[in-house]
């Protein structure tokens, strides 16, 4: 399916852009308690695709794949208990969708889990600094917007 202005917020065009099938999507939703709707966003904010790597030159990191999961994550996975337990590798969220989806549903329910509010939670996916949290927050907050808005299926089962 061909992204125009017109679908790019179509769950099929998010799917289709960034690799990771519907059933993964929705399935690491399901497992970690987080809103179907918030993973689709997610991937539409951050706008990787399968087998990407971007280099961030601010703090040194790599963003991996469809969900750009930061590079720290690998090396701080012994903070979150789920992650601890995985055989986390670039390979693995660079290539495997499902893989992807999963480990950046982990990392978000437990920052979720941490945070004093459900938005700051959200923006700890990006950053942990006020400034960029409060503005990944906003792209967020935009992209669910517009999901619901592309997406009658979702608002009509509320």
């Amino acid at each position: 399916m061909e992204i125009t202005a017109d679908n790019h917020y179509t769950l099929d065009a998010i799917a289709s852009y960034s690799g990771v099938p519907h059933k993964c999507i929705i399935g690491a939703a399901k497992r970690h308690k987080l809103p179907i709707s918030l993973m689709y966003a997610l991937l539409s904010v951050e706008g990787g695709k399968l087998g990407t790597e971007s280099y961030n030159k601010a703090d040194k990191t790599y963003d991996y794949g469809p969900s750009q999961i930061n590079s720290w994550w690998i090396k701080n996975s012994w903070k979150i208990p789920k992650l601890k337990k995985m055989n986390v590798t670039i390979d693995g969220l660079k290539y495997d969708a499902c893989n992807n989806i999963e480990i950046s549903a982990i990392i978000m329910r437990d920052n979720l889990n941490g945070a004093d509010s459900t938005w700051v939670g959200i923006g700890r996916y990006n950053s942990w600094s006020d400034g960029n949290n409060f503005a990944y927050r906003i792209k967020i907050y935009k992209a669910l917007k517009k999901i619901a808005a592309s997406n009658k299926e979702l608002t009509a089962a509320r």
